[in-house]
C-alpha cells in the first residue's frame, strides 16, 4: 500500500500507519466515529511485532538506524522515514553505510526501498558486484576556523539540557 501511495503522491501525505478494518465506526449521522477508531499502535497482531534483523548486515544497518533515528527498537521491514528519518538522516546512513561496509548505495536505491532489509539486499549486491565507493576529495576546513572554533566553545557552554532542546528543534 504504501509503495503504491509513494507513487502517485507526495511524501507528506502518505499515512504513517496504515490499519485493516473490516468497517468504518459511524455516529448515527452516517460520518465517521473517529473517537472508535483503534490506535495504530494495537491494532492488528503485525502492526506491533518487529522482526529482529537476521545477519550481520541488519544488525549493523540496525545499530545504524538506532543511533541516528534515536529508537530503542527497529525491524527489518520498518520504514525509515515512518520511525523519523528525513532526507537529511538519509545522507547520514548512506555516510556510515560507505564508511562501514565499503560499498556505495545511491539515495535513489535508499528512497525506493527505505527498510533494513531491502538496504540489506542492495549492499550484498554492491558487494557481489565489486564496486568500491568513490570518496570525496578531502579539503582542509582549517581555513576559516575562527567561526568553527566560536561556534565550538558556546556549544561546550550549553548544559546536556539545552543541547537536546536544540537538537530537537533541528529534527523538526
Amino acid at each position: 500500500m504504501r509503495r503504491f501511495l509513494q507513487a502517485r503522491l507526495p511524501a507528506y501525505m502518505i499515512p504513517a500507519f496504515f490499519v485493516e478494518l473490516s468497517e468504518l465506526p459511524l455516529l448515527p449521522s452516517g460520518k465517521v466515529d473517529r473517537c472508535s477508531l483503534p490506535e495504530p499502535s494495537t491494532a492488528g497482531s503485525a502492526a506491533g511485532k518487529k522482526i529482529a534483523p537476521r545477519d550481520e548486515v541488519e544488525q549493523r544497518l540496525a545499530s545504524i538506524w538506532r543511533e541516528l533515528l534515536m529508537v530503542s527498537e527497529v525491524g527489518i521491514t520498518d520504514d525509515f522515514f515512518t520511525l523519523g528519518g528525513n532526507s537529511l538522516l538519509a545522507m547520514q546512513v548512506l555516510g556510515r553505510i560507505r564508511r562501514t561496509f565499503e560499498v556505495e548505495v545511491s539515495i535513489r536505491s535508499f528512497f525506493e526501498a527505505p527498510t533494513i532489509e531491502e538496504v540489506g539486499l542492495e549492499i550484498e549486491r554492491a558487494k557481489a558486484s565489486g564496486a568500491v565507493p568513490r570518496m570525496p576529495a578531502i579539503r582542509s576546513r582549517r581555513r576559516s576556523t575562527p567561526n568553527i572554533e566560536a561556534l565550538e566553545t558556546k556549544l561546550r557552554e550549553l548544559s546536556p539540557k539545552q543541547i537536546e532542546l536544540l537538537l530537537q528543534r533541528v529534527r523538526r
